[in-house]
């Protein structure tokens, strides 16, 4: 009677550790989940709010707007001051070649030097700086990487303030596109201007290429960019 009681106590405390333990490693499960949720959903956002205000355009500047593609806010991914945020809204200023953090209660001019890259309107653009070995770049800021093999292709794109006096005296502002276009090849960047340019760096291939671009259907001119991209990707696989 009395060994019937002390295996029933032990089995009765058995049962109560082993709850408790179970309780323990779901209350730990949960928080590791939660804090699993923040870093892959939310992460470290504090660090997009470093930057300066955003002070936008005088509102007589009514033709176009200054942003990459589209004047509206895209979810994209970037890497800032070496951390990796996805689907984080933001903008490309291309006059001022700078990206605008936006959330809902802030519109943050991030520091370019601490931008690395980013992928807008699925366009992967990264940070390349002017030096002594890259001289021929337009200046040291974000390019589009549009091919990246054997060789690689990117290209600037800026946009130009531009003012006006029309009717009577009336101030009206628009934003002027240009776009620049470098292949990288043996670890330089060359400028590519023309077709003649884009030929003659290709030269080791040249009977290939001259055919090839023969059976494009499109001048050069029509198109630049799809043209050099269409060129370097043949190439690549010569």
């Amino acid at each position: 009677m009395l060994y019937d009681m002390r295996f029933k106590a032990c089995c009765l405390l058995l049962c109560s550790i082993t709850l408790i333990h179970s309780n323990t490693i779901a209350q730990d499960n949960k928080q590791d989940n939660t804090k699993q949720y923040y870093f892959n959903n939310i992460g470290d956002q504090s660090k997009l709010l470093n930057g300066t205000k955003y002070l936008g355009y005088p509102n007589y500047f009514k033709e176009g707007h200054p942003f990459f593609i589209s004047d509206a806010l895209q979810k994209g991914q970037l890497v800032y001051d070496n951390v990796k945020f996805d689907q984080v809204q933001f903008q490309y200023d291309l006059v001022q070649d700078a990206i605008i953090f936006q959330d809902s209660t802030h519109r943050i001019q991030l520091i370019n030097e601490k931008v690395e890259r980013f992928t807008i309107l699925d366009q992967t653009f990264v940070r390349l700086e002017k030096d002594s070995q890259n001289t021929v770049l337009q200046n040291s800021g974000f390019y589009n990487l549009l091919h990246d093999g054997k060789v690689k292709f990117i290209a600037k794109y800026i946009k130009t303030k531009k003012e006006a006096i029309v009717n009577t005296n009336e101030l009206l502002g628009h934003f002027e596109p240009s776009s620049f276009y470098y292949i990288k090849k043996d670890n330089q960047y060359y400028s590519i201007t023309g077709k003649k340019d884009l030929l003659n760096l290709f030269r080791d291939k040249k009977g290939k290429i001259t055919s090839y671009v023969k059976s494009l259907g499109f001048k050069y001119r029509k198109d630049p960019e799809n043209y050099i991209l269409k060129v370097a990707s043949y190439y690549d696989q010569l």
